[in-house]
């Protein structure tokens, strides 16, 4: 019979049933002795009558009993109430490894990962002579702390020769028949399906079938009934791995079919040989295709090997110049790059990764699953071993030096490189935005500084950057990114987008020079872009495309034509999400991006409440005084544009605000609620405009600028806006703009360092700031309108600060995206600041204001991104040019 929740055996309360195994129902319970949480496995009162199936029960306490292993689940107790034989073991929480592989085949540095610790729990079982007989997926727990090998309900004692020969198949979770054939079928050796007796040997076939599963996602045998099932395990080979995942090395495939030879004499013969033959392939010990390593074995076997041995030597002396001409010839292949183990690919902006010059190593970004913080990685090629580069949290875009020693990448606003062998991460230059870059041999770096404007040069050895292109104001050029030098370290390729949103038709590939500002549209499209071998390659209609290009008259010489499909792209940044080496290697990401964000409402420890709308490509966002609306900057894909729309909290429903063809962003509400002030470059320049809600008036220019502008608040008294503006590249400060004509100006904040993501207190009479004067990110309160004296808010740096509506607390963002509230005081003559404490952490949209704070500080509204977790493949090519070159 089931028990019920509340039910006890002993002194363990049963909480509710967590499955059933092969030889029993399994329970979570509650040890009321040692206040912890058990496994109870319990056997059926319908078996309870039969001798065999209680002998086999009490074999199972032994068992588990004698094993101690962190991979082999522990057994706490044995016990029998009311009739009921029991086990107690460690509660277990994870999935099983049968739930992972429904996802799909396991990445090669998780599967050895899983591989290698449940080899080394079978060796221990072996050693005390317990064959599981059972091993399958469903069998392997995977925790946070590792796998852990389940289910010894038919574990054999090894050198039991009393040990009655049974003959049953259990194909699913209950026992099915009683009799001798123990065990899952898919997974059963043919000596067991032939009613020969298991030995250790059994084992390792039954797990090259759970490798086999991992690597392809298939099982290895399959029938249309249990007849055909046995006949394809004991007569047929599985699909080779290769030819299911060729990504994989021969090796593994090799290790993998060795467990499931059909002769156990030529299988491996120990789980420990095997756990050290995966390991070394986990190290990158074995960098040959075809060899593995050696085992123990028998003379004869021994003998056999050496003649194989002096065969092969003859073999090579005779067909030595075959062989010579035959590595000469280059071949295209293709296998999958895998992220480090408890890490998945960036896929913000498409991903962030690079070959090296020499296609020797990569450079990439990996979020750990567990905490979700990024990290930069180095990895040879040939290796599964990555060297994670410290301090690199939020690093973007890396590039390589053209000697492949070092890596430049994109940082908290700066521009850094770091040796390809580790070191401390050295500062080039400011990067409030950074858009890619590329290093020629005389140590100049081109780059795009932020997310708009022209490409800028600096010196790898660092210092101050300067433009090297000038915007074309004929074709309302915005940005000019993605640059790429050619051979010559002298012209470089880049792209220039035009109008708003995701570009026009006038967008194109170019070519410019740093001896001239000027350039030469090459190419129709919108995409990064890379040279090598005499071919641009580039996207077009998420098709990779390569077009001839002769690098020394600077023409094309050819039509383009495509090599590789279904290439990533991200429409917001115009970026193909691929990256090439000049020795015809080839990595680019393939399948859509998951990209956008949702409007999620939290309370002040958290919890999430609500989420408004679904997930689209959101940026900053303003909450309407009277929070029934949220005006939103929005990404329209369709129609290739940005623009503000109103969502309607409560009808859940949005309408478009603006409907210009320019870039429309940074909504901002007026505080009675009547009109909206927002960024935007209609007209060919970037300026501040207020338009009616109601839409009974055109949209007003109020203030323009010759660089960029970003709006930060309102002033309770509708006087002001305030602003940051752009004074340089490095160089940002805090504008208040009148509301009213003439529309006056007051410089609120200045200096040499950056002040931004101003808000002045619900009383007016302070202004809370974010500044990187001290060399960090910190948020500072002064005096409003005019600076008079100076408070830090923020403990372990921040930025956005947000005021509560009665100005007694005032929020910010620390640089662990932890949203903190200090206690503050604003109503004397002088600025007072209480506790800080850390409320929860988000993961907002940047650049934006990511969160706002509403309901009395008891609800916070946050532009949260999606999951930055890759759900797309990263693809290898050697030799992606062979074919072209045949």
């Amino acid at each position: 019979m089931s028990l019920n929740a509340g039910q006890t055996l002993g002194p363990y309360k049963i909480i509710e049933q967590a499955g059933a195994g092969g030889m029993g129902e399994v329970y979570k319970a509650e040890d009321t002795r040692l206040d912890r949480t058990v496994a109870i496995k319990v056997l059926p009162a319908t078996f309870a009558l039969n001798d065999d199936i209680k002998a086999r029960f009490q074999r199972e306490a032994k068992v588990i009993s004698s094993l101690n292993h962190p991979n082999i689940c522990t057994l706490y107790d044995v016990g029998e109430e009311k009739g009921l034989q029991y086990l107690v073991m460690e509660f277990i929480e994870g999935e099983t490894l049968a739930e992972k592989i429904k996802r799909g085949p396991i990445p090669m540095a998780e599967l050895l990962d899983i591989a290698i610790q449940i080899a080394d729990a079978l060796d221990k079982a072996h050693k005390q002579n317990l064959i599981h007989r059972d091993l399958k997926p469903g069998n392997i727990m995977l925790t946070k702390n590792g796998a852990k090998l389940l289910d010894f309900g038919l574990a054999k004692v090894s050198l039991d020769s009393s040990a009655p020969g049974v003959h049953s198949i259990t194909q699913t979770t209950p026992l099915t028949g009683i009799g001798t054939l123990l065990g899952t079928m898919q997974y059963m050796a043919p000596e067991q399906l032939e009613g020969k007796e298991a030995d250790a040997r059994s084992d390792i076939f039954a797990f090259g079938a759970v490798m086999y599963e991992m690597a392809t996602g298939a099982r290895a045998f399959s029938g249309s009934s249990q007849a055909t099932l046995i006949a394809s395990i004991i007569k047929e080979e599985p699909r080779s791995v290769s030819e299911i995942q060729p990504s994989l090395p021969a090796i593994l495939e090799q290790t993998i079919a060795q467990c499931m030879s059909k002769d156990p004499d030529q299988r491996w013969q120990s789980a420990g040989d095997l756990k050290r033959s995966l390991q070394w392939i986990s190290e990158g010990k074995i960098t040959t295709k075809s060899g593995l390593i050696p085992q123990n074995r028998s003379t004869r076997e021994t003998i056999t090997m050496i003649g194989m041995i002096v065969f092969f030597l003859a073999l090579v002396s005779v067909s030595y110049f075959y062989w010579e001409r035959l590595s000469e010839i280059k071949h295209k292949s293709m296998s999958y790059i895998l992220p480090p183990v408890g890490t998945d690919f960036d896929e913000f902006a498409g991903g962030h990764f690079a070959i090296s010059p020499n296609g020797e190593k990569l450079a990439f970004v990996s979020i750990d699953t567990a905490n979700l913080e990024s990290q930069l990685y180095i990895r040879p090629i040939n290796s599964l071993q990555a060297l994670p580069i410290p301090n690199s949290k939020n690093a973007m875009l890396p590039f390589w030096s053209p000697d492949s020693r070092y890596v430049a990448f994109f940082i908290d606003g700066k521009l850094k490189k770091v040796l390809a062998t580790g070191g401390p991460a050295l500062t080039i230059c400011d990067a409030t935005n950074g858009r890619d870059g590329s290093w020629n041999k005389d140590d100049i770096i081109i780059f795009t500084p932020a997310s708009s404007g022209p490409i800028h040069k600096v010196s790898a050895a660092g210092g101050e950057s300067l433009p090297v292109t000038t915007l074309d104001t004929t074709k309302s050029d915005i940005t000019h990114r993605w640059a790429k030098f050619l051979p010559d370290g002298k012209h470089f390729l880049f792209y220039a987008r035009t109008g708003s949103g995701s570009g026009s038709e006038d967008d194109a590939i170019c070519i410019g020079s740093l001896d001239s500002d000027s350039f030469t549209r090459l190419i129709p499209a919108k995409s990064t872009v890379e040279y090598a071998n005499g071919y641009i390659l580039f996207q077009r209609e998420r098709s990779l495309m390569a077009q001839p290009f002769d690098e020394s008259s600077l023409e094309l010489t050819g039509d383009a034509f495509p090599i590789a499909e279904n290439v990533s792209y991200v429409d917001a940044w115009s970026r193909a999400i691929f990256t090439l080496s000049e020795n015809g290697t080839l990595v680019y990401r393939t399948g859509e991006i998951n990209s956008g964000s949702n409007l999620i409402v939290f309370d002040r420890t958290g919890r999430e409440l609500d989420t408004l709308g679904e997930q689209e490509l959101q940026g900053a966002f303003s909450l309407s005084p009277n929070e029934q609306s949220v005006c939103v900057t929005m990404n329209d894909l369709s129609i290739s544009n940005i623009d503000l729309w109103i969502r309607d909290i409560n009808r859940g429903i949005k309408t478009r605000f603006t409907f210009d063809s320019a870039f429309d962003a940074g909504g901002l509400w007026s505080p009675d609620g009547s009109h909206i002030a927002f960024r935007s470059d209609r007209d060919k320049k970037i300026g501040i405009y207020i338009k009616s809600v109601s839409g009974v008036e055109e949209a007003r220019l109020v203030f323009t600028h010759d660089k960029d502008i970003w709006l930060d608040d309102w002033t309770n008294d509708r006087m002001y806006l305030i602003a940051g503006i752009e004074i340089s590249p490095d160089n940002w400060d805090v504008l208040a703009i009148s509301t009213e004509q003439p529309y006056d100006t007051v410089s609120v904040l200045t200096g040499s360092y950056n002040e931004y993501s101003a808000t002045v207190s619900p009383n007016g009479k302070w202004i809370a700031y974010g500044s990187d004067e001290s060399g960090k990110e910190e948020v500072y309160v002064t005096t409003f309108p005019k600076p008079s004296g100076k408070w830090q808010v923020s403990l372990r740096e921040g930025d956005r600060p947000h005021w509560s509506s009665d100005g007694s607390e005032l929020f910010y963002l620390d640089n662990k995206d932890n949203i903190c509230v200090a206690e503050v005081d604003g109503s004397g003559s002088t600025f007072k600041v209480g506790k800080v404490e850390i409320l929860f952490s988000v993961n907002g949209v940047r650049p934006g204001n990511v969160y706002e704070v509403y309901n009395s500080s008891q609800k916070f509204l946050v532009n949260q991104n999606v999951n930055r977790l890759a759900t797309s493949q990263i693809v290898l090519v050697t030799n992606w040019n062979a074919e072209l070159e045949d």
